[in-house]
């Protein structure tokens, strides 16, 4: 329902794009935005749609997926790559790493019919397979395909029902990624994995019964950046939390002997069996110093917003005024670019939107936007120059590579005052 609602006003604003003048006032900018938009319908609410709902895009993504496991676990496949190494016998380990979507097309070629007729194939001496097949999905888009599934018919719930065997499933997400939003839900476990019996419904009555095996299945949460537009993408970045995990999954050949067992996973944040106590000691200091990093980033996040609030509240008024001509401020003239008045233009486009009594505060905070935008531009530059210049080889030439480059970001500073702020106000003279 909301992915329908989202789409039809997507669609509205192309339809508008197209029909307006803007598209041969600003040809450019008109193309831009339906390219945008046509993008943020196809390539996220539509990929989520087809690969949860539509049989057939998700069985041809699923078959992409089977072709490469039948290279690594099929008889066929291991003679072929024989072919190439006269060594070869086979592969220690098979895993399947996904992210978002990708993770709904793995699930239905793990759980499809050809990918246990291959697996279930006799091999012939000298070739060997992986017991186990390891999964790690990071920011799973199988939560929301679960949560919008329609369980119209039987193909609907092929991709629950057929459930997972011998796979052991690693689960990364990101506490601020919109995708996943938490842990895999339970339900979903219990149809993909069986039941694990510490993780009974609310309100359970106590089994006094002996519980069985858990399933082979663990969940890692991370701390990747704080923010909800960059935690879906931020785990290939976080190498203590996310991916020393991926690599040990893909490089320990302990792994496919034997399922995931959870509550060998002591150790906080869990991880994977009987090595995270070692991969702990190794990766421990790099995960809390990453962790008060991203603190740090958060909260100077939030102190800038409160102050550009504060700048906002107190000077909207007098900035507004000065961009619109009708007054100074911090002693410069109004801003009258070619003695022409922002006002004369605003009274007009401003009176049919009803926002007159608001009208300095608006264009106030836009200019003050606009200026902390720039500020932010060029502390990024500087931050970039500065890390740049410390893989100079020489102090000499360090010194040299980042005085001349701050000259000339000064420089355009210098010019951007002259050409914005004091030929407008007349104080270039």
């Amino acid at each position: 329902m909301l992915a329908g609602v989202v789409g039809l006003l997507a669609i509205g604003l192309v339809y508008l794009v197209l029909v307006l003048p803007l598209s041969y006032v600003l040809p450019a900018l008109a193309n831009w935005l339906v390219k945008a938009t046509m993008h943020a319908i196809v390539f996220t609410l539509g990929d989520q749609e087809a690969m949860t709902t539509r049989q057939v895009a998700l069985a041809a993504s699923a078959n992409e997926v089977n072709a490469g496991l039948w290279n690594m676990l099929s008889l066929g496949g291991l003679r072929t790559r024989r072919k190439d190494d006269a060594e070869f016998t086979g592969f220690e380990t098979v895993t399947v790493v996904a992210h978002s979507g990708g993770c709904v097309v793995s699930m239905a070629a793990l759980n499809s019919s050809d990918f246990r007729r291959f697996r279930a194939e006799t091999l012939t001496k000298p070739y060997t397979r992986p017991a186990r097949v390891n999964l790690v999905t990071a920011g799973s888009g199988l939560n929301l395909a679960w949560n919008v599934r329609l369980n119209d018919s039987a193909a609907d719930r092929a991709l629950w029902e057929r459930g997972l065997d011998g796979v052991n499933w690693l689960n990364i997400y990101s506490r601020y990624d919109p995708v996943p939003q938490g842990p895999a839900p339970v339900g979903m476990l219990e149809e993909l994995l069986g039941r694990d019996p510490e993780m009974g419904p609310p309100g359970a009555v106590e089994d006094s019964s002996p519980p069985g095996a858990r399933p082979p299945f663990v969940s890692v949460r991370t701390v990747n950046s704080d923010s909800p537009w960059a935690d879906h993408g931020g785990y290939w970045g976080n190498h203590p939390e996310a991916m020393s995990r991926i690599v040990h999954v893909i490089t320990d050949a302990a792994l496919p002997g034997s399922p995931l067992i959870p509550e060998d996973t002591a150790v906080r944040p869990k991880n994977l069996a009987a090595i995270e106590a070692a991969l702990h000691a190794a990766v421990h200091g790099g995960m809390q110093a990453r962790r008060v990093k991203v603190a740090r980033n958060m909260a100077a996040l939030v102190a800038s917003m409160a102050v550009f609030a504060a700048v906002v509240v107190t000077w909207a008024d007098d900035v507004g005024q000065w961009a619109l001509g009708t007054g100074s401020v911090l002693g410069l003239d109004p801003w009258a670019p070619g003695g022409h008045q922002l006002e004369n233009v605003a009274a007009k486009k401003l009176a049919s939107f009803k926002v007159e009594a608001y009208r300095d505060r608006i264009i106030g905070a836009a200019v003050i936007a606009f200026v902390a935008l720039i500020a932010l531009e060029y502390a990024r530059l500087f931050r970039w120059l500065w890390l740049f210049t410390a893989t100079r080889a020489t102090a000499r030439a360090r010194w040299l590579w980042f005085g001349g480059s701050t000259v000339i970001l000064l420089a355009t500073l210098a010019l951007l005052d002259l050409l914005l702020i004091r030929w407008p106000t007349g104080s270039a003279g």
